[in-house]
């Protein structure tokens, strides 16, 4: 998945704006405010089901600031971008999957393999 950022709706008004005297086509102010907070919102929902995030700045500079392969972090800058959602790690969403699956099949019991010490579900 790829995700680029700009710093407000505002700024992404004044982009369509430009395109527009370019001749691209408008997008009214009230839409590209209304898209600009749903797609912020929805960031986190959307990235849990992708494989691979990458996640860029376009507010003055085009900057990477987030990648994640699988469930590996490899860069996570998001820290200096508050505006951007923030919890985009699998793990809390992955332990609510794990606790209402756990609800719906009592009879199965998670198992703490001990030759493992990275395995650790919240079971």
């Amino acid at each position: 998945m790829l995700y680029v950022a700009v710093n407000s709706a505002e700024t992404a008004i004044k982009r369509v704006n430009e395109i527009v005297e370019l001749g691209g086509h408008g997008i009214p102010p009230e839409t590209i405010k209304k898209m600009y907070k749903q797609s912020n919102d929805n960031l986190p929902k959307v990235a849990y089901y992708a494989d691979d995030v990458l996640i860029f700045d376009n507010s003055k500079q085009f900057t990477s600031v987030y990648q994640r392969e699988k469930v590996i972090e490899i860069k996570n800058e998001l820290s200096n971008y508050p505006r951007i959602k923030q919890n985009l790690s699998c793990s809390e969403i992955v332990q609510k999957d794990l606790k209402k699956f756990e609800n719906k099949n009592p009879e199965i019991k998670a198992k703490k393999e001990p030759e493992n010490k990275k395995d650790s579900p919240n079971l």
